[in-house]
């Protein structure tokens, strides 16, 4: 029987143990991102157009996604759980719906690089002492995961777009 070297990843078991460590500090910070990414996102035109927008209605779901974004960044590389991705893949196509009624869809995806910006600075805020190759590993699975984010808030922004495009008129005979 040949030797399973060189088939299965060996584990760095230390640095992934300091990667979820860091991202379970990143989830203590939510109010703190969230705020500066409140900030950063009023200054684009379009928001700056509706100053009577209250900060509910600009914020929505993003304290419930970026929560499900710091759960799938938290998982280890090394498991298999589908179910955090999944449930940020859910919350940001919920977003890109709810955008869709009223915001183009650069706003929205406008928002989420800013989100991810604002976690990425967390991470270095949070990052004093920690190895390099640890903020790596962690900005990698960052990267991943918000990817699944853009996407999957685009594909809900253009789903229901699609569909008000689609729907008979209110009032009109189907």
């Amino acid at each position: 029987m040949a030797s399973a070297e060189g088939i299965v990843p060996v584990a760095d078991i230390p640095s992934t143990v300091n990667a979820v460590r860091l991202a379970g500090m990143l989830r203590d910070e939510c109010a703190r991102i969230l705020t500066n990414w409140s900030m950063r996102i009023t200054t684009l035109p379009v928001f700056r157009a509706v100053p009577e927008l209250a900060l509910d209605d600009l914020q929505q779901n993003m304290p419930e996604l970026l929560d499900a974004i710091l759960m799938a960044v938290s998982l280890s590389p090394y498991e298999y759980d589908q179910t955090p991705l999944d449930a940020a893949a859910s919350r940001a196509t919920a977003h890109g719906e709810m955008r869709a009624s009223g915001f183009p869809v650069e706003v929205v995806l406008s928002e989420v690089q800013a989100l991810q910006r604002e976690v990425r600075n967390a991470i270095w805020r949070l990052a004093e002492g920690t190895p390099i190759p640890v903020i790596h590993e962690l900005d990698d699975r960052l990267n991943e995961v918000f990817e699944l984010v853009e996407r999957s808030s685009v594909t809900g922004w253009v789903q229901r777009t699609f569909d008000q495009m689609t729907s008979p008129i209110h009032g009109e005979a189907a």
